[in-house]
């Protein structure tokens, strides 16, 4: 090969490409290319089509030919047509020719590039990922394969109601790169059914998942325990079952979901840490607490003269209620105690509590929150802040007007 066209391959490999995971792969196909002879093995934009659809399998067996234009000229064929070759091409992909894998491969990682065709896109992307013969390649686009199926199932997600947003702190990929943690909250506004919750299962991201729906059952279960990121699970008024979450707790033995079966009080934890007792941190919009008069930082210490030892002991004593009962409370708020009796209505939809301020960030609804940025490597840690004012420590602050932006993030917090 003469020096000029081994310049010209060293050029057209260091250009740069709308997709940057190819880096790794062009650069052991261009070592390829270099010893079969073949200049252009890397490719551009999609080709003219052509006229006259020719025969996908002819066009392979010329990608061997001796004369390099007709080889040249049946990758450019095979790149234009498109869908009709992607099974022909996956084949040459994957057999033993050098000069005919090679050059397969080059044309699946053009149609990988072409984010304006999806289908063909994600098709290719699955052919490079399932090359035997080609780890290389196959690993790297297994990784993104798995980012392109994420994006899609967020897209859908987003369609069919749910709202997705992020959680603060940072995920490292297996490639080393750093994303941010999703929660996805399924609520009221989902309109997806039990077909829908399937996507969950490609956004590996999410750190936490909050399932409001009947639409959720012990099938979801099995999706959920396939997320690598889930750390966090919440299970309100859904159709699981005590055998579903027995064969989940066998899958992701570290998982321990919070489930509300039956009976809603309607009040978030205050993170109550004193002897006895659950204090109310919020208290939910037009729920049985909210009816009964019950406020944040009340302290719930009886439940039917049963004494509550903090705020997992009261949840465990309601999942024994059935919507429409009625308890007698024993709750203090500073040194007064007073008697409440509640009435508990059903788990439905989204829980919105008193006072909640939400914003739009990015298409999603979520709530704001002061909070630092994503922890990345090698950071340095910022310098200590004074404490806040106690007026300042509310769960949820409204922002003002003309206010400086700030980060915002979902907050996971427990939901009674």
């Amino acid at each position: 090969m003469h020096e000029a066209q081994l310049n010209a391959a060293y050029r057209l490999a260091a250009q740069p490409r709308p997709v940057a995971w190819l880096t790794a792969v062009r650069a052991g196909l261009l070592r390829a290319c270099l010893v079969a002879g073949a200049l252009h093995l890397c490719g551009s934009a999609w080709a003219d089509p052509v006229a006259d659809q020719p025969d996908p399998a002819l066009l392979i067996e010329q990608l061997e030919s001796d004369d390099f234009t007709t080889r040249q000229s049946a990758q450019t064929r095979l790149a234009a047509m498109g869908p009709a070759a992607l099974h022909t091409v996956a084949g040459a992909a994957a057999g033993d020719s050098l000069e005919g894998s090679s050059r397969a491969v080059a044309v699946l990682m053009q149609w990988a590039e072409d984010e304006s065709h999806a289908e063909l896109r994600l098709e290719a992307l699955e052919a490079l990922a399932g090359l035997k013969n080609r780890p290389l390649e196959a690993g790297v686009a297994q990784e993104h394969l798995a980012v392109v199926r994420e994006q899609e199932a967020v897209a859908e997600l987003t369609r069919l109601g749910a709202e997705l947003g992020p959680v603060n702190s940072a995920y490292v990929f297996p490639n080393n790169r750093v994303g941010v943690q999703m929660q996805v909250t399924i609520g009221s506004s989902w309109r997806g059914g039990k077909e829908g919750l399937r996507h969950l299962a490609d956004v590996r991201s999410a750190a936490k998942v909050s399932l409001y729906t009947p639409d959720a059952d012990d099938l979801v279960l099995e999706t959920l325990a396939s997320i690598p990121n889930l750390r966090a699970l919440e299970l309100f008024g859904t159709g699981v079952t005590p055998e579903g979450l027995a064969e989940l707790k066998r899958l992701r033995p570290g998982l321990e979901p919070d489930v509300r079966l039956g009976a809603r009080l309607g009040i978030g934890d205050g993170q109550f840490r004193g002897e006895k007792g659950a204090l109310i941190g919020r208290v939910m919009v037009n729920s049985p607490a909210a009816r009964a008069g019950l406020r944040p930082n009340d302290l719930i210490l009886k439940i039917d003269g049963e004494e509550v030892e903090n705020f997992k002991s009261l949840t465990d004593l309601i999942k024994g209620k059935q919507p429409g009962d009625s308890v007698e409370l024993v709750v203090r708020k500073g040194e007064e105690e007073r008697l409440v009796e509640v009435t508990f209505d059903a788990w439905q939809g989204t829980p919105k509590f008193v006072g909640e301020q939400r914003a739009i960030h990015g298409g999603h609804q979520l709530r704001i929150v002061p909070t630092a940025p994503p922890i990345l490597p090698n950071a340095k840690p910022a310098p200590p802040k004074a404490p806040a004012p106690a007026e300042d420590k509310a769960p949820y602050q409204q922002a003002q007007p003309g206010s400086p932006p700030q980060p915002i993030r979902v907050v996971p917090v427990d939901e009674k």
